[in-house]
């Protein structure tokens, strides 16, 4: 892998980004809601998998996961731990212009508590399954978006 450039992002920046994030279709009238316009968000710094976090699917796909470790290496060789992100990575990779063509953008995973069915309360990995399976493969803790407050009319997997 040949990354030719790459930009860091602040916290903040991820954080305003993520309160544009919309659903798909209509909810109680509204189109295409911001989900997480009002909630609580932060970076949380060093989380591990076990026991902390509920996985949204009970499989992950290897090369997926051999692809995000090939990442890492490659990252961090540049100085870049990509799952101690405080913000959004972009990255081009050789073939690509840097000043016409869009960043390959890597955030850290965004976890979400949510309210099960049988009561209780659980952290839901929303977005970065692999990520954090791979970070928990060679042992790494790793950074992470908690979103709290999420109001539960909001299914995560409509997200676009």
């Amino acid at each position: 892998m040949n990354i030719i450039r790459y930009e860091l992002g602040t916290e903040q920046e991820l954080l305003d980004k993520i309160r544009q994030v919309r659903l798909k279709g209509t909810i109680n009238g509204v189109e295409r809601p911001y989900v997480y316009q009002h909630a609580q968000l932060r970076l949380v710094e060093k989380m591990r998998v076990d026991p902390f976090l509920v996985p949204p699917q009970r499989y992950v796909l290897t090369p997926t996961v051999d692809a995000i470790l090939d990442l890492h290496r490659t990252f961090e060789k540049l100085g870049v731990d990509i799952f101690a992100l405080h913000g959004a990575l972009y990255f081009w990779l050789s073939g690509s212009d840097p000043e016409k063509d869009p960043p390959i953008p890597l955030l850290p995973p965004m976890v979400e508590e949510s309210d099960e069915p049988d009561g209780r309360t659980v952290f839901l990995i929303n977005d970065g399954m692999h990520r954090t399976f791979s970070a928990r493969k060679i042992g790494s803790p790793f950074h992470v978006v908690l979103a709290l407050d999420v109001p539960t009319e909001y299914p995560f997997f409509a997200l676009v």
